[in-house]
């Protein structure tokens, strides 16, 4: 093996390992990509307040998910809200 070979295959395992390890940790990460957000991070998510995301959920039925009193908002239910309600600029 050349050292080269041998260079790669020390990168290769190596990113392996930051993968593997970045994969077991990413579940336990609190950030929006991984689908479920409470009050606070959905707000954030669509950037608006939470007494505007509260109005929202009143004026617009926002779906949500409630176990035992504690309320989630799927990411794709709130990007089709914001899809639904996309609109065109006519300027």
């Amino acid at each position: 093996m050349t050292k080269i070979d041998h260079a790669n295959q020390l990168v290769t395992q190596a990113f392996e390992i930051v993968y593997q390890d970045a994969k077991e940790k990413a579940p336990k990460l609190k950030n929006p990509k991984y689908g479920w957000f409470n009050k606070t991070n959905a707000a954030t998510y669509l950037g608006v307040s939470i007494p505007t995301l509260n109005a929202w959920f009143k004026k617009y039925n926002i779906p949500y998910t409630s176990i035992d009193g504690i309320v989630r908002f799927a990411k794709k239910d709130l990007d089709n809200f914001m899809e639904g309600h996309k609109k065109k600029w006519v300027g």
